[in-house]
């Protein structure tokens, strides 16, 4: 091939691949800056429920506690955990209606 048109392709495939690196790269550090705030957040729930899990052990019968339990196991994700605390609560005031609210949403989990 003609060293005339290789060099023009070389040199657009070199600027090709510096934007896609550079692009990657970005994309890279903001995946990672929000990797690292979901596990700080993860870190801060999981705390949270060491703390409720405490009070709860404590003071039986009290149904805000089991309710907190239940709506940080749900933001979680640990849908049948939150579904254990959501039925201590409602086992202590079957008309809690933040705790009925909660039990809509997990119906469909």
């Amino acid at each position: 091939m003609n060293s005339k048109i290789l060099n023009p392709i070389v040199a657009l495939a070199g600027l090709l691949i510096i934007f896609m690196i550079t692009i990657f790269g970005f994309d890279l550090a903001k995946n990672l800056k929000t990797y690292s705030a979901l596990n700080s957040e993860r870190a801060k729930i999981q705390s949270q429920i060491k703390t409720w899990q405490s009070i709860t052990e404590k003071f039986k019968g009290y149904k805000d506690g089991y309710l907190q339990l239940a709506v940080l196991e749900y933001r979680l994700g640990e849908f049948e955990k939150s579904k254990t605390y959501l039925d201590k609560a409602l086992y202590l005031d079957p008309t809690y209606k933040e705790a009925l609210e909660l039990q809509k949403k997990l119906k469909n989990y």
